[in-house]
Parts: structure tokens; C-alpha cells; sequence
């Protein structure tokens, strides 16, 4: 793509190169020109971009500032994406733009697709590296709830948690995985 680039002496003093602003129709044009095909485990190829890249995303300056060039690609060539809703890799190759490797979600469905996908780059339970309880304590722990004991102060320090972590247990937002 052809920009037209022009030259003009800043205020202080500086000549610095403006390129004009990217429309639409020249975004459309460009993006398939920025990529590389890679395999990377998906059913098809990604196109990886080819171009700057933040916290592993790819970026490019569109309207007036970096914007991930995945958001863009949609924009581009399936349409505005709605408020809330973000822009997902089926692929989880951040870098990749192909858009049959894309689909939007919320926040949360995209953050519970990777933690289902193991991209949280976590560890849990007992495998982490802080873990103070094991399946064994928490089912246990879970028997004295069903039984109508509360956690309390003393139940944390006999254990090593937190009187929190005990409320966690309880109501099984933590140690989902132990039943």
C-alpha cells in the first residue's frame, strides 16, 4: 500500500514525516499483506502478523492510536464489534488475526475458555507451589460444613488458611475440582 507520507517542521523545531490516517477500505487492503502462515496446532493455519507487537498481541496505530490488530481484522472484514463483547482466539495464538480462527465473547467466557484450555498460566490445587490444603483436607473440611459447622478463626490457623479461603471451600468457589 502507497501512503503518502509529507514532511513538516514541528513546533519545536523537529521535521518529522505525518502519514495521513488509515481509512477502512485501506485497512481491508493491508492487513492481508501483513502476515505469515504458521501452524500452530489448530485446524488451519494462523496468519501470524508481521508487525508491532504488544503484551503479545499484535498492534498497528488505527484512528489516532494502537488498537490489537485481531479487534481490527473483525472490524474489517466481519463488522463492529458490540460493547462488551471482545475479540477471541479459538487458536490462542495471540498474535494470529485469521478470522475463522475468531469469535467474540465476554470478559469472562473468554477468560473461562482459557482456563479450560489451560492458558492461564497457573498452576491449582495442590500443584501449586503454596498449596496448605490437599483433596484429602478439603473433602474433609467440606464433611464439617455439611454438618453445620462454620468455619471460624481457629479451623484457619489449625489448617494454615485463611479464614476466607475456609468461606471459599465452604462455598465451593475454591478446590472446585474436589468433590
Amino acid at each position: 500500500m502507497s501512503r503518502f507520507r509529507m514532511k513538516t517542521m514541528c513546533g519545536d523545531g523537529v521535521i518529522r514525516t505525518l502519514i495521513p490516517p488509515i481509512t477502512m477500505d485501506e485497512l481491508r487492503e493491508y492487513l492481508p499483506q501483513r502476515y505469515r502462515l504458521e501452524e500452530r496446532g489448530h485446524r488451519t493455519p494462523c496468519w501470524i502478523w508481521v508487525g508491532g507487537q504488544k503484551g503479545g498481541y499484535g498492534v498497528m496505530r488505527f484512528e489516532g492510536r494502537p488498537r490489537t490488530v485481531s479487534r481490527l481484522a473483525w472490524r474489517a472484514f466481519v463488522g463492529e464489534i458490540p460493547e462488551g463483547l471482545e475479540v477471541c482466539h479459538k487458536c490462542d495464538v495471540p498474535t494470529c488475526f485469521r478470522i475463522d480462527h475468531l469469535f467474540l465473547g465476554t470478559h469472562y467466557e473468554n477468560m473461562r475458555d482459557a482456563a479450560e484450555k489451560k492458558r492461564m498460566g497457573g498452576l491449582f490445587g495442590v500443584e501449586h507451589h503454596s498449596a496448605k490444603l490437599n483433596p484429602e483436607k478439603v473433602r474433609f473440611l467440606r464433611a464439617q460444613f455439611d454438618n453445620g459447622i462454620d468455619p471460624s478463626d481457629e479451623m484457619a490457623l489449625k489448617f494454615g488458611v485463611s479464614y476466607n479461603a475456609l468461606k471459599k471451600i465452604q462455598h465451593k468457589q475454591s478446590w472446585k475440582s474436589v468433590t
